[in-house]
């Protein structure tokens, strides 16, 4: 049999159908999820016009978590009118389609991916799908998990699969010595410094290494809620002995003889000494001090004891670099209705479809039937812009970019 990654054991185990001969593209089933009051809506909506239940909803767990005050004194439904919408109807989702949610004033309700975690609903070999880029936290658990976008929250309430497309192996070795005051905070900056804030595009990474193995489960967690600013949609940690102590009694925890059968096969759950990775990187972590961002990219971070960069110099620095990508973006009638990757492997995917551009592009725009990225991993780096076609109904914007 082929030696096979961590990520690769998950995928396969969670594996419904091939849809493509080589099995990157494929139908899978997705555990657990958790849905919040802003990025559902519409995907509850979506059931109800297409006369639809939740299929499993003891699988599913809202809590408001975006719209809510962070005041100690906060009312159960907040006073800006379209966020009180979207509580109500997150509670009425619930109620209709009959699964938990957690409202302010509820003891158990916090941040989405932390109330998950501590209640035990995310367990090692899982693989998640949730509405937040963040969700790739849960690797630090030993899961595989992923963002996912508002109709694949409706297909997965449906159904409880997705249709994926699998992602390149990488694998980063921390290594070299921890220095006091160094928190997993500073480790997930420094990594994301030496990679790049899209150093981790279309990979899924899995950390390892004698730093890694010396974290808590709470401070992996933290490494994993993070590795999305270096463009990992996923990333996992081989679960240890820490991680099952963590998990142990919690709530949705398996018990008894369950709980003995979970820590047997969770112990499978690593990486072939032999699995190939398509990228390896080692970081040495030794001399690292506790750390700062100071602009407008995850990886422009320093030692709290260095000195903030010069902009000027930064803007002479960014001058002489490389291209390495180009961008259109599409506006009609004063909105923005498309933005194409001419160069997609630099990009990371999300789940618009370039399907619908066709009719919107001129016969010298080339068209891309695949994935388009996703807004949020546009390189910030802009140094170039021209716009070569303007009519009072439409321009197409032209961006070059530079790389990190």
């Amino acid at each position: 049999m082929k030696a096979q990654t961590l990520y690769d054991k998950i995928i396969e185990l969670h594996t419904i159908e091939n849809l493509t001969a080589d099995g990157k593209e494929r139908l899978v089933y997705i555990d657990r999820t958790v849905v919040n009051e802003y990025t559902s809506p519409q995907a509850f909506s979506l059931l109800r016009e297409n006369k639809l239940q939740v299929w499993r909803p003891c699988a599913t767990l809202g809590t408001v978590d975006h719209v809510n005050s962070s005041a100690p004194d906060r009312t159960e439904f907040p006073s800006e009118e379209n966020s009180c919408t979207q509580v109500k109807y997150l509670l009425k989702n619930g109620t209709d389609f009959n699964f938990e949610v957690l409202n302010n004033g509820n003891p158990k309700q916090g941040i989405e991916h932390v109330v998950m975690v501590e209640r035990g609903k995310v367990l090692p070999g899982m693989l998640i799908g949730a509405g937040d880029s963040h969700t790739a936290m849960y690797g630090a658990l030993g899961a595989v998990a992923y963002g996912i976008g508002t109709s694949d929250i409706y297909h997965y309430l449906a159904t409880s699969t997705l249709r994926y497309k699998k992602l390149k192996n990488m694998r980063v070795c921390v290594t070299g010595q921890r220095g006091a005051g160094v928190s997993a905070k500073d480790i997930i900056l420094f990594i994301v410094k030496k990679l790049g804030a899209g150093g981790c595009t279309g990979h899924c990474v899995e950390f390892c290494g004698p730093v890694i193995s010396d974290l808590t489960a709470e401070a992996s967690l933290i490494l994993c809620n993070m590795a999305f600013e270096c463009a990992a949609r996923s990333s996992v940690i081989a679960p240890d002995e820490k991680v099952f102590e963590y998990l142990k009694g919690k709530e949705c925890s398996p018990t008894g003889k369950l709980w003995d059968e979970a820590v047997s096969f969770w112990r499978t759950l690593r990486s072939d000494s032999d699995a190939a990775f398509d990228k390896e990187e080692t970081i040495n972590i030794t001399g690292l001090e506790p750390s700062v961002t100071w602009g407008t990219s995850p990886d422009q971070n320093c030692f709290i004891s260095e000195a903030i960069p010069n902009p000027e110099e930064i803007e002479d620095r960014l001058n002489n670099m490389p291209y390495v990508c180009e961008s259109l973006i599409i506006e009609q009638d004063g909105k923005l209705v498309a933005l194409v990757y001419p160069d997609i492997d630099n990009a990371q995917h999300s789940n618009i479809s370039g399907h619908a551009l066709e009719t919107l592009m001129e016969e010298n725009i080339s068209t891309l039937n695949k994935e388009l990225p996703a807004y949020s991993q546009i390189s910030r780096l802009k140094i170039y812009y021209e716009e070569f076609e303007k009519t009072p109904k439409r321009s197409i914007k032209r961006y070059l970019y530079q790389s990190h």
